[in-house]
């Protein structure tokens, strides 16, 4: 871990809940802890951690969520270990509730994957009533071979010719909604959205509402990685954000970084998604969900990283030097090394979070 006053950011996953608790722990807040079934790399126990801060009666919330996609929580780790830093040296205590929720996913934070021990990718596996686990749209069948290939990583095989393909063919809006738009068919591919509930979400159903508290408005703020132009944010609203209140909230956070066209351009159609179970789960409360999404390198190169980190998953040898490199890639994909990137990233990201924070005391 990084203590300079600009860089916050985990190497791992036991780094982070380690530097989670240390501070939570000197915050004048509620700290709960759920260990989950799964365990880490080296048979360590896993948990989902939880503080809770300020106004426990307040009528306004701001959640804080990390690592829904494990490979994504070490920024949403750093922005929240950066807020708690900066909470425990001013002293002030919030006036409304400050819900943070470190490491959603921990095996995936844990084994630098972007799903859970089932392989689940946890933004298409919150289906809420009535949507069934079944089916994958027809182009994703077509090109399972190339997404999901039954061998270890390593050697040229021509990936980025035949993805450069298939571009040409189908179009970048119906390819991108093909691939990342959920698939609950191939268990071993990416984008699965499971058969059943993930542990992550039979953790937090009987959970969530009691978080809320008696709070009537809600910024949840669900930090990820991997989309967009690098180092930039871009805020993606959850269907539904309809409410005079809830229209005027992604302005507030920060103007350009709610902008509607970059939205339309990076984003997809998700079945499954976090945000709006969320606020299913609390239907009486006014729930303003945004995947603050921080972009790194091109789709192309990110799609590359995860197909190879989930072909050393399933098919690699631990031990063996294309296992560790693509796991090494496929971290740098989601958390580039680069000082300028996380510099910016954090930054903008605890801005982000003073943001919310001003709009619900207003």
């Amino acid at each position: 871990m990084s203590h300079s006053t600009e860089l916050w950011f985990p190497r791992d996953y036991q780094e982070s809940r380690g530097e989670f608790l240390s501070v939570a722990e000197k915050l004048s807040g509620e700290l709960e802890s759920h260990t989950i079934e799964s365990h880490g790399p080296a048979g360590e126990s896993l948990s989902i951690d939880l503080l809770t801060l300020g106004d426990r009666d307040a009528s306004d919330c701001l959640i804080l969520s990390s690592g829904l996609h494990g490979l994504e929580a070490p920024l949403g780790a750093a922005i929240q270990l950066g807020w708690m830093r900066r909470q425990l040296a001013s002293g002030i205590e919030p006036k409304i509730r400050v819900v943070l929720v470190h490491a959603l996913n921990p095996y995936g934070f844990a084994h630098l994957r972007r799903g859970e021990a089932e392989n689940i990718d946890l933004n298409r596996s919150f289906l809420r009533r009535g949507e069934e686990r079944r089916g994958a749209p027809p182009l994703y069948e077509k090109l399972d071979a190339l997404l999901n290939p039954e061998s270890p990583p390593g050697g040229f095989d021509f990936f980025a010719l035949r993805a450069a393909a298939i571009l040409m063919r189908y179009g970048m809006t119906q390819v991108k909604q093909a691939i990342a738009g959920g698939q609950y068919e191939f268990p071993r591919g990416l984008f699965y959205g499971g058969k059943g509930p993930s542990e992550t979400q039979q953790l937090l159903t009987p959970h969530w509402k009691a978080w809320l508290g008696q709070t009537q408005r809600v910024i949840h703020l669900d930090i990820h990685t991997g989309l967009g132009r690098w180092g930039e944010l871009t805020l993606l609203s959850a269907a539904g954000n309809d409410s005079p209140w809830r229209q005027n909230v992604g302005k507030a956070l920060g103007g350009a970084s709610y902008n509607r066209e970059q939205e339309n351009a990076i984003a997809y159609e998700a079945r499954g998604d976090f945000g709006l179970w969320c606020a299913e789960q609390a239907e009486d409360v006014d729930y303003a969900y945004y995947c603050a999404e921080f972009g790194t390198y091109s789709p192309t190169r990110v799609l590359r990283a995860l197909r190879a980190e989930n072909q050393a998953h399933h098919w690699g040898d631990p031990a063996s030097a294309a296992f560790q490199t693509a796991k090494r890639n496929a971290a740098e994909a989601f958390c580039p090394a680069r000082m300028a990137w996380r510099q910016k990233t954090l930054a903008r990201g605890l801005a982000l979070c003073e943001s919310a924070i001003a709009h619900l005391q207003e």
